[in-house]
C-alpha cells in the first residue's frame, strides 16, 4: 500500500495504478489517512528543511577548524633531508660524469657516458623533484578540503 503512494506521489505509477490509487482515495479512509501523511511528508522533504546555525556555533567551528588545519603536517613521502642528500648526490655524480667522461680518473674509474644517458638521468631526476612538488600541494590542497568543505 506505501510502496504504490510513493509511486504515486513520485508520478512514476503506470495508468492502471493511477485508476487504482484515485479510487480507493475515495473509497478507503485508511488508504486516504496513509496518503495524506505520506503527502505531507513529501512535501516537507521537498522543501529541503534547513536548520540555520547560531553565529556563535560558526565561529567556534571555524575557530576549530582553524586549529586543527594549523596542527597537522601534510604526510611527506621521503624527509625533506633526504631528499637533499639524494639531490646533492646526484648531482656530484653528474658532475663526475661530465667531468671525466672519456679520461681515467685518479678519483673514480667512471665509464664514458653517452649524452643521451646524461640527458635521460637529468630528466629522472628533474621529473622526480617535480612530482615531489606536485604531491605536497596536491596533499595540502586535499587536507584542506577535507576540514573545510572547500573545493578550489
Amino acid at each position: 500500500m506505501e510502496e504504490l503512494i510513493w509511486k504515486y506521489l513520485d508520478g512514476e505509477c503506470s495508468p492502471e495504478e493511477i485508476k487504482e490509487v484515485e479510487d480507493k482515495l475515495q473509497s478507503d479512509t485508511a488508504f486516504l489517512k496513509a496518503y495524506q501523511s505520506a503527502e505531507s511528508l513529501d512535501v516537507r522533504l521537498k522543501k529541503g528543511a534547513t536548520i540555520k546555525a547560531s553565529d556563535f556555533f560558526i565561529v567556534q567551528m571555524k575557530t576549530r577548524i582553524h586549529d586543527e588545519l594549523s596542527q597537522q603536517k601534510a604526510p611527506v613521502i621521503l624527509p625533506l633531508k633526504w631528499i637533499l642528500f639524494l639531490v646533492i648526490l646526484g648531482a656530484t655524480g653528474l658532475y663526475f660524469a661530465i667531468q671525466y667522461s672519456g679520461e681515467e680518473s685518479s678519483f673514480l674509474h667512471l665509464p664514458v657516458l653517452d649524452e643521451r644517458v646524461m640527458t635521460m638521468v637529468t630528466w629522472v631526476t628533474f621529473s622526480f623533484l617535480l612530482l615531489m612538488i606536485i604531491d605536497i600541494g596536491y596533499k595540502k590542497i586535499m587536507q584542506m578540503r577535507k576540514f573545510t568543505g572547500v573545493f578550489l
